[in-house]
């Protein structure tokens, strides 16, 4: 392939260094064979006036490569490691006659279309399909025989499917040869279908059969009665399945020690109907294995909600106990007196707080995080939150630091003669910082007591670069802007709102142990 590579390049230089053609050399370069031949044939078609002008030579040359680089694929078509690498050559060698279809003076580099027909192309995947999928249905390799199968469908029915809606150019010599390769691929998928009918695998005689129905449907529906025996195959697989489901169930129900096993039970149950829907008495079966599962559900909630109020009157202890009443009754409707004791110890547990602050985020934090520990009220509170913030805004600045300078710079005088001019300036340097100080107290009260007051500081250093005098043309003045009281105040309110936030989950959690 190097040699073939090479003299293409000499090809390509004789034709023309255009950048369509240097883009055709790394395409080959890049072993991207078939994209080359592209764009050297597109490149023609944008320039006809050059395709008139090739000397004989040059066109002999790009003829010979040409059938080089067919050569190529038909090697590895006969000589390839692996089905593989062989399938993947025929479909290059289909690409290439779709390639040269588009161009109608391809012809006058190549007879490819000629010697590779459809007919042609057909006989070598029909001859490496039905090779291969005898040898692996042979070897009872079932997977492998649906692979190559499935790969067919995917490669070379895909890539004519393609050209055949994109273009009416060679529509229907595509489409016969579509025709052909859709028909032998559904064939076979009949085949494994058949089989595993006889193994009584009806689930992958389902997939097959449907693969077969779908693979030829363009052209027949119902093919080979696939359709109809796609579905016969689906329902006994759903028939098998939902007995297994059905019997699993029925042995989970008669030895069910705990609410898993009960649960269990129920899923199998439900799994039986996906398959065959209202089988036997699935229904039944699984309410039944469905509300023995939540009896034991509901009664180990009721226990573990008595047994909170037992560890004593804490407010944590009412809102656990409340929970796993809620859980008993959501189990069982009305279970004992679970959502009476549920009501009651929800009220009991709660906390009551109040907020007194008037910054619309802190106080939707403060609600999120209370959220299953307690209700804000207007009235009486439990515990009362409260912050205030305020703020200091100023700018500093200095004297500034200048430099007296001088400096002599060759130039040139008006008649063009190289002088030396002496430049005398001075740099003034200038620097102004701005600070920024949120301060914030945050205090509660009534239950729990706390207090804290913190801080938030932020500075931005400003500076500026003058010159004065006769000042060089390399010297630059330079001047950075102040952000001003409001943008600075919204950087140092971020950093606010991440200190105060973490305050606040701080202090909840104190809550929620009450």
């Amino acid at each position: 392939m190097k040699k073939i590579f090479l003299m293409l390049l000499l090809v390509f230089c004789v034709v023309s260094c255009d950048y369509e053609l240097k883009r055709a050399e790394q395409a080959y370069n890049d072993k991207k064979y078939i994209e080359s031949m592209e764009i050297v044939l597109g490149y023609f078609e944008k320039n006809p006036e050059k395709l008139g002008k090739i000397r004989p030579k040059v066109r002999n040359e790009i003829s010979e490569k040409f059938s080089n680089i067919v050569n190529y694929y038909d090697d590895i078509y006969l000589n390839g490691n692996s089905i593989e690498e062989k399938l993947e050559a025929a479909h290059n060698l289909l690409k290439i006659n779709i390639l040269l279809g588009r161009y109608e003076f391809s012809g006058q580099f190549t007879d490819f279309r000629k010697a590779y027909n459809m007919e042609v192309i057909y006989k070598k995947y029909e001859e490496l399909v039905s090779r291969q999928f005898e040898s692996d249905f042979g070897r009872k390799n079932f997977t492998a025989a649906y692979d190559i199968l499935t790969y067919c469908q995917d490669e070379p029915l895909d890539t004519l499917m393609k050209e055949i809606d994109s273009s009416g150019k060679n529509k229907y010599e595509y489409l016969e040869l579509h025709k052909k390769l859709s028909q032998l691929v559904a064939d076979k998928f009949i085949i494994l279908g058949k089989k595993f009918e006889e193994l009584k695998w009806f689930r992958n005689a389902e997939k097959a059969y449907h693969a077969a129905d779908s693979a030829f449907s363009r052209y027949e529906d119902n093919y080979k009665n696939s359709r109809n025996k796609f579905k016969q195959s689906q329902d006994t697989a759903n028939k098998i399945e939902a007995e297994e489901n059905y019997k699993r169930g029925v042995e989970k129900l008669k030895n069910a020690a705990d609410e898993t096993d009960y649960r269990n039970a129920a899923s199998y149950f439900a799994n039986s109907r996906k398959y065959v829907s209202g089988y036997k008495d699935s229904v039944e079966l699984e309410k039944e294995a469905t509300h023995k599962a939540d009896l034991i559900a509901a009664n180990k909630s009721y226990d573990r909600g008595m047994a909170y109020l037992k560890n004593g009157t804490s407010k944590l202890n009412y809102r656990n106990a409340a929970s796993e009443f809620r859980n008993a009754d959501k189990y069982i409707s009305g279970f004992k007196d679970s959502r009476k004791l549920a009501d009651k110890y929800y009220e009991m547990g709660y906390i009551r707080y109040s907020i007194n602050g008037n910054i619309s985020s802190i106080n939707q934090k403060i609600d999120n995080r209370m959220q299953g520990i307690g209700k804000r009220v207007s009235g009486k509170a439990d515990v009362v939150i409260s912050y205030q913030t305020d703020y200091d805004y100023n700018i500093s600045t200095f004297p500034p630091d200048i430099t007296n300078k001088r400096e002599n710079i060759e130039t040139k005088d008006a008649d063009g003669n190289t002088i030396t001019r002496e430049y005398i300036f001075e740099e003034v340097k200038n620097i102004s910082i701005e600070k920024i100080k949120i301060r914030y107290k945050i205090t509660v009260n009534g239950l729990i007591n706390y207090s804290n007051n913190n801080k938030i500081e932020l500075e931005n250093k400003v500076k500026t670069l003058q010159y004065t005098g006769n000042v060089p043309s390399k010297y630059k003045a330079q001047k950075e802007e102040i952000l001003g009281e409001k943008k600075m105040y919204n950087k140092a309110y971020n950093s606010f709102i991440s200190k105060i936030s973490s305050e606040i989950d701080d202090i909840v959690y104190k809550i929620s142990r009450l």
